[in-house]
């Protein structure tokens, strides 16, 4: 029974150090990430003995499904017992890669046996993708700015760093777009940097900038624009330009220069004076000139006078007062007639203020001129009118007028050439055509008195008037005539009878002959009978009849 247990223990003994003695794998890496398509390795502490072989597999996250299984040939292990294997891992982008241990076997061990690591034993790194920079640059390398853009590559964690290499400077730094500046053209250089997570890409990118072209301006002269001034009218111009030639400008008088080196010299004519400045500039890249970049002026000094002879004046009479202002301390300034003959001066012409009379109605032009008195005798004048308004004296609307039997009546009013007048009915029945004309034309006036106004103005002189007086009668005849030649009451005079349509005048002896008839009678009977021969003096009968009025019976 002694031996039994003693055999026992043995085997029990035997067992226990058996299974004492297993080999062990136990991963002393920590997590990390990686880019994809990395290699990365694995520390593992092993125990047993030499040479081991493991069993180990790899799979994503994204497919848990799908790992793939590895086994390594025998392996030895540093004095430490300390493995490292290594590994490419990172198919998937951006997902979780999962590295597990699943058995292991030292040299004790039959080739069939295995010991199953524990499940814990396992080790993940979080996969990135490596970014790819792709950099755009704005088309137009024109200025001191350029714009980089990248690619979003749509990264897990991305991070962006922008640095300017050999000069300039970038802002932002850590976006997508960023705008370079430099102070001056040239060839510069800016570095780009994209992250995500642990993976870093670093790409240069190379720079150009023209710049702006620029120009400076200059010259000066003195002329004097005045038509009889003999100053020869020229100004040499300087332009010096900087920036990438042939350049093409253009100055703000419209010159257009074309010029393949950076200083251009030539000559102007100028009509009048002022400051000639560059307008644009163009270099052979297209590149435009900022106005900051256009500096200087070439100076045309013009002595010509700026006259003013003030406003101008409108007055009622023949006497008006104008007044200039000289433009320069110490020039000098006189008055003239524009026509020569339109007036005199009642005062001093070669003073500011003067006094001017006129022979006539109308507009006087005045001349004020001003004459440079530094030296140059440039002069210039300006205009300045009067409007002579003269005063209406006296109103002349024509004689009062008796009328017998006569419905119209042309007027005999009295008007100067630069005045205008205008009839107006006073009182009685009438109407007046063309009320403007001195010989308005007076219709259908009826018996009785009729008054009528003629009011005559001139410009802002006040108007004034006059009165006539027409009075209508009717028929008037007389009972006596002699006609003897003596030039005073030779005929039968019935005043208003030629205003009588139709009328007829028949005269009768006193033995009822008919010795005179006249039909539309006009007052000029004689006293003859119808062969012409002189009646004797004597008593006579008349009739006088017409349209619309009463037959006249009465001796003569």
């Amino acid at each position: 029974m002694r031996y039994i247990f003693l055999l026992m223990f043995i085997i029990l003994n035997g067992i226990m150090n058996a299974l004492s003695a297993q080999p062990e794998a136990k991963i002393i890496s920590s997590s990390q990430g990686i880019c994809s398509q990395s290699a990365t390795s694995i520390d593992i502490k092993l125990t047993g003995t030499a040479p081991f072989k493991l069993q180990y597999q790899i799979y994503y996250q994204s497919k848990p499904s799908q790992p793939t299984n590895y086994t390594t040939d025998g392996i030895y292990p540093d004095l430490d017992q300390k493995l490292t294997i290594a590994h490419s891992i990172g198919e998937n982008n951006d997902d979780v890669a999962v590295v597990k241990l699943l058995k292991l076997r030292d040299k004790t061990m039959a080739e069939n046996q295995w010991v199953d690591i524990p499940a814990d034993q396992f080790l993940t790194f979080q996969v990135y993708k490596k970014p790819v920079p792709q950099i755009t640059l704005s088309d137009d390398k024109c200025g001191y700015t350029s714009q980089l853009t990248a690619l979003n590559n749509n990264l897990k964690a991305p991070s962006y760093k922008w640095e300017a290499i050999g000069g300039g400077s970038v802002t932002p730094t850590n976006a997508l777009a960023t705008t370079f500046t430099a102070a001056d053209a040239g060839d510069y250089s800016v570095r780009f940097t994209e992250k995500n997570g642990v993976c870093e890409v670093t790409k240069d990118i190379p720079l150009l900038l023209w710049g702006y072209p620029k120009g400076n301006i200059s010259g000066s002269t003195v002329i004097c624009t005045d038509p009889q001034n003999t100053d020869v009218r020229q100004i040499t111009i300087d332009v010096a330009l900087t920036g990438n030639a042939p350049f093409q400008y253009t100055l703000s008088n419209g010159t257009k220069r074309s010029v393949p080196t950076s200083n251009d010299n030539f000559i102007l004519q100028p009509e009048k004076g002022g400051d000639i400045l560059i307008a644009s500039i163009t270099d052979v890249n297209g590149c435009i000139a900022r106005p900051s970049d256009r500096t200087g002026v070439a100076m045309v000094i013009d002595r010509k006078p700026m006259p003013n002879a003030g406003a101008d004046v409108n007055i009622c009479g023949d006497v008006a007062t104008l007044k200039a202002s000289i433009g320069k301390a110490g020039n000098v300034g006189r008055w003239s007639f524009v026509k020569a003959g339109d007036g005199e001066f009642a005062s001093d012409p070669g003073s500011e203020e003067v006094r001017v009379k006129t022979y006539h109605n109308g507009l006087v032009g005045m001349r004020w001129t001003e004459t440079n008195n530094d030296g140059s005798a440039c002069s210039a004048h300006d205009i300045a009118n009067i409007q002579f308004d003269l005063p209406v004296a006296s109103v002349n609307a024509g004689p009062d007028t008796v009328l017998y039997m006569q419905n119209r009546y042309i007027m005999k009013g009295q008007l100067k050439a630069w005045e205008q007048g205008v009839w107006s009915v006073v009182s009685g029945g009438s109407s007046i055509k063309g009320v403007n004309d001195y010989n308005a034309v007076v219709e259908s006036l009826t018996i009785g008195m009729h008054t009528f106004r003629w009011t005559v103005s001139n410009g802002i002189c006040l108007p004034q008037s006059a009165m006539v007086d027409i009075e209508v009668k009717n028929l008037k005849w007389p009972n006596a005539f002699s006609p003897n030649g003596d030039g005073v009451n030779d005929q039968l005079v019935i005043l208003g009878a030629p205003h009588i349509r139709n009328n007829e005048l028949v005269v009768f002896d006193q033995k009822g002959k008919i010795v005179y008839r006249k039909v539309n009678y006009e007052n000029n009977w004689d006293g003859k009978d119808a062969s012409g021969h002189n009646l004797p003096d004597g008593y006579y009968y008349y009739i006088f009849s017409g349209e619309d009025i009463a037959t006249i019976k009465d001796s003569l």
